[in-house]
């Protein structure tokens, strides 16, 4: 699978999850609804689902955004099995609307096949790296926020569960940006 940024098509009903098999599984299950943004795009189930899978929003961290919704309404972000090696897709959020230097916009455009089939030109975007291979300083973020208790860990029979709630997560992630700007910075 390759994604939109690279081949310019999506169809919310096809294209599959890209960030695993657990991912597609829950996707193709009864009663789930996929999110319009093709690049990070959510996969919902439960009584917010319909109107989360009906915002329309160009850039996928926004404050137009499905993570603005999230945040205000509190929900909880998780990964199962992956520790700290894997932070939360909200991470980018407070990145956009600090407009960290690191990162500039980015649009794309392509075919978009929606749920009921109807194809169309769009296009949308989100901030990208400045600098190709330059490190993301999301990663050693997440580590410290699990440093500082901001997200936590269960552990059952090996597999972890990392959760944190997203008021929280987002607040801390605000903070670390603002106490780190070398990290959140372009490299000189």
């Amino acid at each position: 699978f390759t994604s939109w940024t690279e081949q310019h098509y999506f169809d919310s009903r096809e294209t599959p999850a890209a960030i695993g098999a657990v991912s597609e599984v829950f996707r193709l299950s009864h009663g789930v609804r996929r999110s319009r943004h093709p690049i990070h795009s959510l996969c919902v189930f439960g009584r917010l689902r319909d109107e989360l899978c009906a915002m329309e929003y160009a850039d996928s961290f926004g404050p137009d955004s499905v993570f603005s919704k999230l945040l205000e309404l509190n929900a909880l972000y998780s990964t199962l099995g992956t520790h700290t090696a894997m932070p939360f897709l909200p991470c980018h959020y407070p990145e956009t609307l600090l407009k960290v230097s690191y990162r500039r916009p980015k649009m794309f455009s392509g075919i978009y096949v929606d749920e009921a089939g109807q194809a169309g030109i769009r296009t949308y975007g989100f901030h990208v790296r400045q600098v190709r291979d330059q490190p993301s300083p999301v990663y050693p973020a997440h580590v410290m926020q699990f440093e500082r208790g901001f997200v936590k860990e269960r552990v059952h029979q090996g597999m972890s569960l990392m959760f944190a709630h997203a008021r929280e997560y987002h607040e801390s992630m605000l903070d670390l940006i603002r106490e780190n700007p070398g990290l959140f910075e372009l490299p000189r």
